[in-house]
């Protein structure tokens, strides 16, 4: 196979696969026996998961001569090329790459989703979630950091986390506007780590959101400015065309497939068991085990190493080594969808996605749609105008269609009677905003873009949500109508994140301290 074949299954285009599997040379894959390299008992740091934090972890300790070993619960990222094109991301959810999580049913929120949830992508290869996200990258605003600070993660302020941000980075960016001191903003970004960030649209859309916004009084800048206030095109971690994840940009080496779970002696993390070729193997650190199995995973490992909630422990008859709220703090940020109808085919729809000269332009030549996340823009602002808060909702601008697919995803998972109305109301020339919930006081903001000259320019005209028991009984456009759209469509952001909490020692809510060791470990050693 080669880097693109699945592009031409989505095409079906039999003879032109053909052709180019002749032609062109095998996609890349791992070296032949590299992931049964001899497992030692011991060594000196142990790295539990190479997701997007692992594999840069166990990378820079490896630079030390240190002994590590990098335990993965999943394979290779290599084993379907849909990690390596970035515009395929979206095709990785419900893989044997996917942890494939779902919610709980909600009370208050999912109301017009089947059984109240919504699905949680996580990866489970190399490289993690990295591996299968929509790769847009933002830093977040320096309000943010600074507030952790205050509140006890001593050391992570805006200021003290900025030149790990420039290490990690390789940014090539643009000026899309009329943004003089946009020179400024490269100053504050990387130019020589590994970790590729490029900036580009995905359509012509984009021009009118950039007018739109100046329209607005908001001007052009750089997403990962430190307080992001406008619009910026879309930057992602994409290198010469193809995904720049933690896997393929730090680590790309050989990592182990295994399950685990952490042994403790005397309350202190020794090392780790997990399994292999079904076999249940102990393996020991001499210094540290790091744990950095995700948001999920991490927990997960945690609790059932008995660290967590004393009664829920309890419950699930797991013996309680240290009482600590793991799980307690987890955040993510709603996302709403709004749909816009348009008068002119300057979107990606599903006429014109995988057509052969798109698809030869990538494989030959690593450009066109394909070599990007599919976003046009950004727009970060406070609905309150305040200045001395970070901005409080973000609009991601897609030119994706609103089409049958989209509203039949199974992982959007529509009550069966909302898709059957929204099917009445696709359009295969209409563009979609993701707004997210950051910090929220209204959501309004996003619909005044409709009353810019450039957006009527094309008709952008808004796609009514609501259905019959859901929402289209209330005064529309009402503070209500909206409340009850929000409980009804928003789900979740793919933005999960809290479940071990850092800060203070002497906060009953954290779970590890500054320097990412758990509070009960450090309570051992002063007493």
């Amino acid at each position: 196979m080669f880097l693109g074949e699945s592009l031409l299954k989505i095409s079906s285009i039999a003879s032109l696969t053909n052709f180019l599997s002749l032609v062109l040379q095998p996609r890349p894959v791992d070296p032949p026996g590299i992931f049964e390299t001899p497992i030692s008992n011991t060594y000196d740091y142990i790295v539990v998961g190479a997701g997007s934090a692992g594999s840069i972890v166990a990378t820079r300790l490896s630079e030390d001569c240190a002994n590590v070993l990098l335990l993965e619960a999943g394979g290779t990222d290599l084993d379907d090329e849909r990690t390596q094109i970035p515009l395929m991301w979206f095709f990785l959810q419900g893989t044997a790459m996917d942890w494939g999580y779902w919610t709980v049913p909600q009370k208050f929120s999912h109301r017009a989703m089947k059984n109240e949830r919504s699905y949680w992508a996580r990866g489970k290869m190399i490289g993690g979630s990295s591996a299968m996200n929509a790769m847009g990258f933002v830093r977040g605003s320096r309000f943010d950091f600074e507030q952790w600070e205050r509140e006890g993660a001593t050391g992570w302020g805006y200021d003290k986390v900025l030149p790990y941000f420039k290490k990690l980075e390789n940014a090539k960016l643009t000026d899309y506007g009329n943004c003089g001191n946009f020179i400024l903003y490269l100053e504050t970004r990387g130019k020589f780590g590994p970790i590729v960030v490029n900036q580009e649209s995905a359509t012509p859309l984009s021009f009118f959101h950039l007018k739109a916004a100046a329209e607005m009084n908001l001007p052009v800048i750089d997403c990962s400015d430190q307080n992001p206030r406008g619009i910026c095109v879309t930057q992602s971690n994409i290198k010469n065309g193809t995904r720049c994840n933690s896997g393929n940009c730090y680590l790309r080496p050989a990592l182990e497939r295994q399950n685990l779970q952490i042994l403790f002696r005397k309350n202190k993390a020794v090392g780790v068991e997990f399994v292999k070729d079904n076999k249940t193997i102990r393996v020991f650190a001499k210094k540290e085990v790091i744990l950095s199995a995700g948001v999920i995973g991490s927990a997960q490992i945690l609790l059932l190493s008995g660290i967590g909630p004393t009664e829920h422990l309890r419950q699930m008859n797991i013996n309680v080594k240290s009482n600590l709220p793991v799980g307690k703090n987890m955040q993510d940020h709603l996302d709403f969808f709004l749909k816009y109808n348009i008068n002119m085919s300057l979107n990606t729809n599903s006429e014109n996605f995988a057509t052969p000269r798109r698809i030869l332009n990538f494989v030959f030549n690593k450009k066109g749609i394909f070599t990007g996340s599919g976003g046009d823009v950004n727009v970060f602002t406070h609905t309150c105008r305040k200045m001395n808060e970070g901005p409080n909702i973000q609009l991601t601008i897609i030119p994706t269609a609103y089409e049958k697919d989209a509203v039949e995803d199974l992982f959007l998972n529509l009550k069966n009677e909302v898709v059957k109305e929204h099917l009445k109301r696709v359009n295969s020339n209409s563009f979609q905003v993701i707004l997210y919930i950051l910090k929220p006081k209204s959501i309004r903001f996003t619909r005044r873009l409709e009353k810019t000259s450039a957006w009527k320019s094309i008709n952008a005209t808004y796609i009514r949500h609501d259905t019959p028991n859901h929402c289209s009984e209330i005064e529309y456009d009402s503070d209500d109508y909206w409340e009850c759209m929000l409980r009804h469509f928003t789900r979740r952001g793919d933005h999960q994140m809290g479940t071990c909490r850092m800060g203070s020692v002497n906060d009953p809510s954290s779970v590890v301290d500054p320097r990412l060791r758990l509070v009960h470990y450090l309570e051992q050693i002063q007493e």
